[in-house]
């Protein structure tokens, strides 16, 4: 009787973890274009941009 309760719990834990991975994946992307646009702004049409 407890054990689909925690199976759905465990499955629910880590479809969240997968998805603050794919966040902050995502945000480090973003710093690193960021961070060499602001080193040379030249080089912004160069940097590939993400469409969401």
């Amino acid at each position: 009787m407890i054990l689909p309760i925690l199976a759905e719990l465990g499955g629910s834990i880590h479809v969240g973890l997968a998805a603050m991975g794919v966040g902050i994946g995502i945000g480090l992307t973003g710093l690193g274009m960021t961070s060499a646009v602001g080193r040379n702004p030249g080089a912004f049409t160069q940097v590939p941009q993400i469409v969401l």
